[in-house]
C-alpha cells in the first residue's frame, strides 16, 4: 500500500511540475509574443496552454482513480491469502489436536493395559505365594 501511495505521490508531483512548466511556458510565450502577435494568436496560445493543463489535470485524476483501483484490488488479493492462510492454520490447528487426542488416547489405552497386567501380576504373586503358604 506504501508504494502505490508513493507512486501516486510521484506522478502527482511530475504531473504538478509539467503543469508548472507548461504554465511558465505559457507565460513566456505570452511575453515573447506580446509586441509580436496579434490578440488573436496570444488568445490562441493561451487557449491551448489551457487545454493542456486541462489534460495534464485530467492525466492527474486517472492517475488517482487507477491507482486507488490497484489498491483495492491489492486489499481484495491481501484479505483473500490472509483467509486461506488462516483457513490452513486451522486445518493444521485441527489436525494436530486429532493427532494429540489420538496419542492421548493410546497412553491411556496402554496405562489401562499396564494397570491391568499388574492388578494381574500381583493377583498371580499373591496366589503363588497363597499356594506357597499351604505347602509349607
Amino acid at each position: 500500500m506504501t508504494s502505490i501511495a508513493v507512486l501516486l505521490f510521484k506522478n502527482r508531483q511530475n504531473l504538478n511540475q509539467q503543469l508548472n512548466q507548461t504554465k511558465l511556458q505559457l507565460q513566456e510565450t505570452q511575453s515573447r509574443n506580446a509586441h509580436l502577435l496579434q490578440y488573436q494568436q496570444i488568445d490562441n496560445a493561451k487557449q491551448h496552454a489551457e487545454s493542456l493543463i486541462k489534460q495534464a489535470e485530467k492525466r492527474v485524476v486517472s492517475i488517482e482513480k487507477t491507482s486507488q483501483h490497484q489498491a483495492a484490488l491489492i486489499k481484495k488479493e491481501s484479505q483473500k491469502l490472509a483467509k486461506e492462510t488462516l483457513d490452513q492454520a486451522r486445518m493444521i490447528l485441527a489436525k494436530s489436536k486429532k493427532q494429540a487426542e489420538q496419542i492421548i488416547a493410546g497412553s491411556n489405552q496402554r496405562a489401562t493395559e499396564i494397570t491391568e497386567a499388574a492388578v494381574e501380576s500381583s493377583r498371580k504373586m499373591r496366589e503363588v505365594t497363597f499356594d506357597s503358604s499351604l505347602l509349607e
